[in-house]
């Protein structure tokens, strides 16, 4: 079964019911979450679990709305050879699709959203998610080289943005996620990039120095 048909099955076996809740001010890790927002997360780890079975890169999104998944995503970077395919920009490709099929307001619909992914966004997708006026992202493991959320440029404190800053929460089960990512990297994968494999070997010839 491909990861696609995962997540076919995931997200339409799984509806969460309605909440009462207030939305979470603070960031911070799992305990900053409603239930319900943990699960949604834990929804989009068994996607990038999925992805990983499949010999993907193990990074996933899902996109909620009144309780109701409007986009998903996974990193299609290898498989179409194109550096923009992260998992968030298809995510919201999708959501912009679902607006148009249902007739929704793209911009009152993204106000109301929440994404989850399981790695903070890149620059370039954090910078998309700001410009389409999502209102929170919760993330998983931190993304120490590309962060746009504060690990290397924090794309909320800019101030050139026609949307405000999106409330954000992060290293929710962070460890989960890192080792899913170094399971796809450190094996015989046919879709690690040669250039990722060139440096794997690399450094493990250095190690053995």
């Amino acid at each position: 079964m491909t990861s696609e048909n995962v997540a076919t099955e995931i997200f339409n076996e799984f509806q969460l019911p309605s909440t009462s809740e207030d939305k979470i001010k603070i960031s911070g890790p799992r305990d900053s979450l409603s239930e319900t927002e943990y699960e949604w997360f834990r929804k989009t780890v068994d996607l990038a679990a999925a992805n990983l079975e499949a010999n993907e890169v193990p990074v996933a999104c899902v996109i909620v709305y009144n309780n109701s998944i409007v986009g998903h995503g996974k990193n299609e970077v290898n498989a179409t050879k194109n550096p923009t395919r992260h998992a968030e920009m298809c995510a919201l490709d999708r959501v912009m699709q679902h607006c148009k099929d249902s007739g929704l307001q793209v911009d009152k619909v993204m106000r109301g959203c929440t994404l989850y992914v399981t790695m903070e966004p890149c620059v370039m997708c954090a910078s998309a998610v700001r410009h389409m006026g999502v209102a929170k992202v919760v993330c998983g493991c931190l993304n120490d080289r590309f962060g746009g959320c504060g690990s290397v440029v924090d794309v909320n404190q800019d101030t050139c943005y026609a949307y405000p800053s999106f409330e954000y929460v992060c290293n929710v089960d962070a460890e989960e996620c890192v080792q899913m990512m170094k399971k796809f990297y450190s094996t015989a994968n046919p879709n690690v990039p040669e250039s990722k494999c060139a440096k794997r070997r690399k450094n493990q010839k250095v190690d053995q120095k």
